[in-house]
């Protein structure tokens, strides 16, 4: 059962305009940088994504 404090009864337009301004952001950021992957070239993408599972690794293993 959901907590009514979860989910706001009312809510200014300023804060949904706030918030819609972050989605809106985070969205174009998640599109740009997939944009970016897809134009590496094959052997570029493995490389990156070899640094990053790399530095997953790292931090699981401290």
């Amino acid at each position: 059962m959901l907590s009514n404090s979860i989910i706001p009864e009312a809510m200014s337009l300023e804060t949904a305009l706030s918030i819609s301004i972050i989605i809106a952001t985070l969205l174009a950021s998640v599109v740009t940088i997939m944009m970016l992957f897809a134009r590496l070239a094959p052997s570029q993408r493995r490389d990156l994504i070899r640094l990053v599972r790399q530095l997953h690794r790292s931090r699981h293993d401290s």
